[in-house]
């Protein structure tokens, strides 16, 4: 056996090791598989998050063009299987196995779909984002952290039956909670209407309720190089549901249980049914969740880096996946000009450079619709 790859194979059971015991407290021995599957996801991940910081202070030390890309639903697939190639350690993990006692298909068994996407879009989503970093484009992908993705299908007595994808249930080895890049979101209220020193309109809220987003990042590994090299991406998805403040307990005092966790539901399921007043209400404020989030993390990274907005549009460009995040459009010219004192025209030139529109179907169910007074 190769000896660079038999001390490579030793170095990865002794970090597997480690994760047991540090984050599981198992030996290796009475460890269930499941927790081996943890284990070793983690022991992988080490090379991943070298991979990722080093991406991104790349990106943030030569002032990078940016591209940024939102969409409504995902569709990774089991991230397992794909890491492992993407990483080149496909031969050491059969011997770490064989060492270990171990079986890849069991682990595999243990590995889980998000549940972030029911289709064509989502797939389409998620390859665009593979692509993006194998070719190494600095990119951030943004979309919502659903509870339970849309259904499972289960058949009783001859029929369908649907049921929550719970497929949050287990821990997910591949994510990270980032709560000091929370972010708070509007909704309702009465406006508040002014004029700036540049004669522009702005417009305020007050008595409103405030949701707090709340990101999770997902490390997305291109394909390697000739020289096995590869870059890491973050995929950014947005949950209200571990938020305290999103919990409306004066409500849930009064007796209006179901009003009083309207928020914390938001980002429950993909697509809430919208036959009726709340679905709508839902779906429309779970667009605006994703896209007011994301525009706010965009502009603080933007500010960050380069410390001022004036070359907003030379390094930034915005991917709007379908109709859903299409409010991003004013919601970005909104926030230059109110919160970063850009005048309304060039706001608006700058959101013509830096957004950009896919459309995926011309179906008429598929092309959105909002009232007015719903806005």
């Amino acid at each position: 056996m190769d000896s660079k790859l038999e001390f490579q194979a030793d170095q990865l059971i002794q970090a597997i090791r480690h994760y047991l015991i540090t984050n599981l407290g198992k030996v290796e021995s009475i460890a269930s598989t499941e927790e081996f599957y943890l284990a070793f996801c983690m022991a992988l991940r080490e090379k991943i998050m070298i991979n990722w910081v080093a991406t991104n202070h790349t990106h943030d030390e030569t002032k990078a063009k940016k591209i940024y890309y939102l969409c409504m639903e995902y569709l990774p697939g089991k991230f397992l299987s794909n890491n492992i190639t993407n990483l080149g350690v496909s031969e050491i993990t059969n011997i770490v196995l064989n060492k270990m006692g171990r079986n890849l298909r069991d682990l595999l068994s243990h590995d889980f779909d998000p549940g972030l996407g029911n289709g064509g879009l989502g797939r389409l989503a998620s390859c665009f984002l593979d692509s993006l970093a194998t070719q190494k484009y600095p990119s951030w992908a943004y979309g919502l952290r659903y509870q339970y993705g849309i259904f499972e299908q289960q058949i009783y007595n001859g029929y369908q039956v649907e049921k929550p994808d719970c497929w949050l249930l287990n821990q997910n080895p591949w994510e990270f909670r980032r709560d000091i890049h929370s972010k708070s979101v509007k909704f309702g209220g009465n406006i508040i209407q002014a004029v700036n020193r540049h004669g522009d309109r702005v417009y305020d809220l007050e008595d409103f309720d405030e949701v707090r987003a709340l990101p999770y990042d997902t490390p997305i590994i291109g394909y390697p190089d000739e020289k096995g090299e590869f870059t890491v991406s973050t995929l950014r998805l947005w949950s209200t549901k571990e938020s305290p403040r999103n919990f409306q307990l004066q409500r849930y005092n009064a007796g209006e249980m179901e009003a009083a966790k309207e928020n914390t539901s938001l980002t429950d399921v993909l697509y809430p049914n919208d036959n009726h007043d709340l679905g709508k209400k839902i779906r429309l404020k779970q667009e605006f969740l994703l896209v007011s989030a994301s525009i706010q993390d965009i502009l603080h990274q933007h500010l960050r880096v380069h410390g001022d907005i004036s070359n907003l549009a030379e390094k930034t460009q915005i991917q709007i996946n379908d109709t859903h995040p299409t409010l991003v459009i004013v919601e970005l010219i909104r926030r230059l000009v109110k919160n970063l004192d850009v005048p309304y025209k060039k706001a608006f030139d700058m959101a013509h450079q830096i957004c950009n529109y896919t459309n995926h179907t011309i179906m008429k169910e598929a092309m959105e619709e909002w009232n007015e007074m719903r806005l």
